[in-house]
């Protein structure tokens, strides 16, 4: 039995829209999208100063879905306050998700011991509002199903997705185990 391609809704949950990169082209890009049958996109914020043009970019876009979280690839940017302000603005905003945010072990001199924090911080901000989350485990699997792990006991269950995932088979089985999702992209 063959099933009509035209019938299906595919949602992206995972593209950086928002950025200037798509100034250019943005309305093509997700016109394209659309044509051949994606017509959901969940846009994760990576830092503070970006939110504003997120939330404008997903209001004038049918189909375009905030998150708002802070990436740790972007540790030196943030600033301890951006966490409070992440919690006002997930409060007014209404999200979908909170994101991106996680552990990235791969690029040299992001201080470890703050992206914990941060992305601890984030984890309660999700538990808070019972959003699920938006993750990138970058060389970091096994400590981020550790915190998720932990997120779950203190009462977090709302899930999410791992993006970008490039883990090992039995770590993909542990996070399905505790109710996540895995983003295949293009590291497979």
């Amino acid at each position: 039995m063959a099933i009509a391609t035209n019938d299906m809704q595919l949602i992206d949950s995972h593209s950086h829209l928002d950025v200037d990169a798509f100034d250019g082209d943005r309305a093509d890009v997700i016109a394209r999208a659309c044509a051949v049958g994606v017509t959901r996109q969940v846009i994760p914020a990576i830092a503070a100063s970006g939110w504003k043009q997120l939330r404008a970019v997903c209001a004038q876009y049918v189909g375009l879905h905030a998150a708002y979280g802070l990436h740790p690839l972007l540790i030196a940017e943030h600033r301890s306050d951006d966490l409070a302000q992440l919690h006002t603005w997930i409060e007014r905003e209404c999200p979908i998700a909170v994101g991106e945010c996680g552990l990235d072990h791969f690029v040299e001199g992001l201080d470890p011991a703050l992206q914990r924090d941060y992305f601890d911080a984030q984890l309660a901000i999700a538990r808070d509002f019972k959003l699920p989350l938006i993750v990138h485990a970058r060389r970091a699997v096994d400590e981020v199903i550790g915190m998720l792990r932990a997120h779950r006991k203190a009462g977090g269950d709302a899930g999410g997705v791992v993006h970008s995932f490039a883990g090992s088979p039995q770590q993909a089985q542990l996070l399905w185990d505790i109710g996540w999702h895995i983003g295949i992209g293009g590291p497979v």
